[in-house]
């Protein structure tokens, strides 16, 4: 009787550390909300900010590293690295110069801030991903985020208005995108994007299944 011993994937985590830290950051400014609901946004502001940072410094201890990540479903490289800087610079903007505005259109809600870092978590999970269903999966968390952020501001109707009409776009555009991944492994026999291209590279007449095996898609 044969014995099953699975080895699980590599995991590289210096190179996780910067989505797991913007994560986490979000996690942070969403309890605080908890616990201290109704209050002045300062402290989530704060710790926002401060998570940031942290991720901006994590991305740099790995800057001009090269590596894979679960099998090649996670790769960090340059551009990689880039994406997540420019992500995490334009979050941090944002959450620099956003408490002034919600509190001129009356919008005190606390919510608002972990739901911008969540959104950048998925932009980075996009930006370093060479699997499509990955990809289709960070895409999702970043929409999702936006939705809400969309209708925020429950009381006025353009919010809701605009929050129902992103939604409806959102979905029709990702079963889309959904469908066009299923064609793609159709035709491929995977979804990562190295057998895709390797594929591609060699022409017609090869076996999918081949590459898929070859490459470890």
């Amino acid at each position: 009787m044969n014995n099953f011993n699975p080895t699980p994937a590599p995991f590289d985590w210096p190179a996780m550390y910067p989505i797991i830290a913007v994560f986490l950051t979000g996690v942070a400014a969403m309890f605080i909300e908890m616990l201290w609901p109704r209050r002045t946004n300062n402290a989530i502001v704060l710790t926002s900010l401060v998570g940031l940072g942290i991720s901006a410094a994590l991305v740099g201890t790995i800057w001009g590293q090269t590596s894979e990540s679960l099998g090649g479903l996670f790769i960090n490289d340059r551009f990689g690295q880039v994406m997540q800087i420019a992500l995490i610079a334009v979050t941090f903007i944002t959450i620099l110069y956003s408490e002034g505005y919600l509190r001129e259109r009356r919008v005190p809600f606390g919510e608002y801030y972990p739901l911008v870092i969540w959104s950048a978590v998925g932009g980075m999970i996009m930006a370093t991903s060479r699997d499509l269903l990955v990809i289709f999966l960070g895409l999702e968390v970043l929409s999702i985020a936006l939705y809400v952020l969309s209708g925020l501001s429950s009381k006025e109707r353009k919010s809701q208005e605009s929050a129902l009409k992103y939604f409806l776009l959102g979905a029709f555009a990702s079963g889309f995108l959904l469908y066009g991944i299923a064609l793609v492994y159709g035709a491929t026999g995977s979804t990562h994007t190295g057998s895709i291209a390797a594929l591609m590279q060699m022409g017609d007449g090869v076996d999918p299944v081949n590459v898929k095996l070859l490459y470890g898609g």
